[in-house]
């Protein structure tokens, strides 16, 4: 028997990612200023557990910043996504 998770998951999957347009559950919306608030919770705060699945939403809540950035933001909010998270895992990765 399926769990609800795994129904959930199925779900998810069965719904096509469109690339060409940015639908509101495929983005995370951010200002320059709330951006440091971002990547506090992605970068610094949120640690791996166990579940495999879990392992991703870091990487996953950067890459809807990154792509709201990219269709609705401007190119200083989308050099600052990709460029601050870059620096903030390389301090995190030299700090370890």
């Amino acid at each position: 028997m399926a769990s609800f998770h795994d129904e959930w998951e199925q779900e998810q999957w069965a719904e096509e990612f469109e690339w060409e347009r940015c639908q509101p559950d495929q983005m995370l919306v951010c200002s320059l200023e709330e951006l440091e608030g971002v990547f506090e919770a992605v970068i610094k705060t949120i640690k791996p557990r166990q579940a495999r699945s879990d392992h991703s939403v870091p990487a996953n809540a950067l890459f809807f910043c990154a792509r709201f950035a990219t269709h609705m933001g401007t190119v200083e909010l989308l050099e600052e996504v990709l460029l601050g998270a870059v620096e903030r895992n390389r301090c995190i990765a030299a700090y370890r």
